[in-house]
């Protein structure tokens, strides 16, 4: 065989070889990293958490599980899922931190960037939020009224919205306004909560509370509409009074 020839198949022998063991060692390396290596292991339910047949948050629910409740987990899908077993059935819950302790849920938020993933982590929340706020639209407003009674005022409508993705809040909108870090009034994130004065309680008294939703909107009940989106302009401009973040 020619000797140049000879060398050429020489070398491709030695460049498939390496690329083989990288491959190989890149795989054990996934085996070692991956879901399954915190398979079997407890975890702790801390916030109320929605436990579904998948991994999504369109799937049906099997229930929620609720703060102190111990789940096996059976895999970590990704960052944001995790497949546990619990009340005797297998499902899905959120691997965000507020809502279960587990070893992963540190090694998946804190030990990367903590900027980055604490954003996204909070604009994922709030868009969750609104989305629960919006399956009640258009539920009648009276004042003083609890959830399941068919009617919200602005503060149970807020407290139940929130505390459906788990994140317990008083009763009332003063109350509320006591809770969170104080946010200026032009670093409003979606799920900020915006507080106002009403006739009712006169300048300088929270009497009204709503969600912010972005690009100027906020989510909220009152009077005839009920739950509904309102421009935050206007009449809310004006009546403003603050903002507080619950959401982290």
């Amino acid at each position: 065989m020619n000797p140049a020839r000879l060398r050429s198949k020489l070398l491709l022998l030695l460049i498939l070889s390496v690329a083989v063991a990288t491959v190989g060692w890149d795989a054990d390396v996934s085996a070692q990293t991956g879901g399954t290596s915190i398979a079997g292991e407890k975890a702790k339910i801390v916030g109320t958490v929605n436990f579904r047949t998948a991994p999504s948050t369109s799937s049906s629910r099997y229930g929620v599980l609720t703060p102190g409740t111990t789940v096996r987990i059976v895999e970590e899908v990704n960052a944001h899922w995790l497949k546990v077993k619990a009340k005797g059935k297998v499902g899905y819950i959120s691997a965000y931190p507020q809502y279960v302790q587990y070893s992963g849920n540190q090694q998946s938020y804190q030990s990367k960037s903590k900027g980055s993933k604490s954003t996204v982590h909070s604009s994922a929340l709030a868009d969750r939020i609104l989305k629960t706020g919006e399956q009640y639209y258009g539920t009648p407003y009276r004042f003083g009224a609890n959830y399941g009674s068919g009617y919200f005022d602005c503060s149970s409508f807020v407290q139940h919205v929130y505390k459906k993705n788990g994140i317990d809040l008083p009763r009332t909108s003063r109350q509320q306004s006591t809770k969170g870090t104080y946010v200026k009034k032009e670093n409003l994130k979606k799920g900020d909560l915006l507080f106002f004065w009403t006739q009712a309680t006169g300048k300088g008294k929270v009497g009204h509370v709503a969600i912010y939703a972005g690009n100027g909107k906020i989510l909220h009940t009152y009077g005839s509409p009920g739950v509904t989106y309102s421009n935050f302009s206007g009449y809310w401009e004006k009546t403003y009074m603050g903002a507080k973040r619950v959401i982290r």
